[in-house]
């Protein structure tokens, strides 16, 4: 019986989609013009340890493939003459959508594009936003507004400030707060104010000691401090027999240090204090 060679041509199903944790019930959301061909890459990406989403990859890793399920959300048909940029739009907007509403564990970015929610019935006409940010001085008034993280290049303002500033940390030099317009009221603003400012002191603290070991001060900081290294990278190490006895125990050292006393390659301490692995099968070396 000859063998029917002729190919079937596959139907692009547009959707929304998402990618299940069966264990921990953790998801992802994603958009795409072909549900199939997007789940069959999503999971080659991650059998071959490539995938763009960290925290996906890191989850696939652990979990394993039989513990994760592709689902879909959302289907849509559209005519044969379809304008594929407003598709693209139209997916966009319905998985930002899906984004904000059911806050997704795995997704990395909480913008699609850096684009607004769009009415379906009117692309054109009604724009949600729900990702504005407002710039405002410390007793809490309204300088400027913007319509997303990705866009406040745009006006002028520093993204990686924002950034900082909306997850609370501080930045120096900045008389500016930074936080979500549907986040705006009194009593948020109070606290985010408070907790930037909390963060104040250890970033300042952090800064000088950079500087103090910056590459124009490191040669002077090294004659007046033999033991310079320690306090830059110096550890809390403690040697442990089987029945995780601390045996030894050393403050403010590194692996070299230990090389030298215990006459233990660098690697094997290392090896030891990273992946709990014993050297001869008597001791470890730990973190303390």
């Amino acid at each position: 019986m000859p063998i029917n060679r002729t190919r079937i041509k596959t139907v692009r199903i547009p959707g929304i989609y998402k990618i299940v944790n069966k264990i921990n019930h953790k998801f992802y959301i994603g958009s795409t013009c072909s549900l199939n061909h997007r789940k069959i890459s999503h999971f080659c990406e991650l059998r071959k340890n490539n995938h763009a989403n960290s925290y996906l990859q890191n989850a696939f890793n652990k979990y394993k493939e039989n513990n994760f399920e592709f689902i879909l959300i959302e289907t849509f048909k559209f005519p044969d003459n379809y304008d594929r940029k407003c598709l693209n739009e139209y997916l966009e907007s319905r998985e930002q959508y899906y984004i904000d509403t059911l806050n997704p564990q795995y997704n990395i970015q909480r913008e699609v594009n850096g684009m607004p929610v769009v009415n379906i019935t009117d692309k054109h006409s009604s724009i949600v936003n729900a990702k504005a940010i407002l710039k405002c001085d410390y007793d809490g008034n309204i300088i400027e507004k913007c319509d997303s993280i990705t866009k406040s290049k745009r006006i002028g303002w520093k993204e990686h400030t924002v950034r900082r500033s909306i997850n609370g940390n501080y930045t120096l030099n900045d008389a500016y707060i930074y936080i979500y317009e549907k986040e705006y009221n009194s009593n948020n603003f109070i606290s985010h104010k408070n907790k930037i400012l909390d963060n104040k002191e250890s970033f300042i603290n952090k800064r000088n000691s950079d500087f103090l070991l910056s590459s124009k001060n490191l040669e002077k900081y090294k004659l007046n401090n033999p033991n310079w290294y320690k306090i830059r990278f110096g550890k809390h190490i403690a040697k442990l027999d089987r029945n995780n006895i601390i045996v030894k125990q050393w403050n403010n050292i590194v692996f070299r240090e230990i090389e030298l006393e215990e006459h233990i390659p660098f690697g094997t301490i290392s090896n030891c204090v990273r992946r709990n692995v014993y050297y001869k099968n008597e001791y470890t070396y730990k973190y303390i």
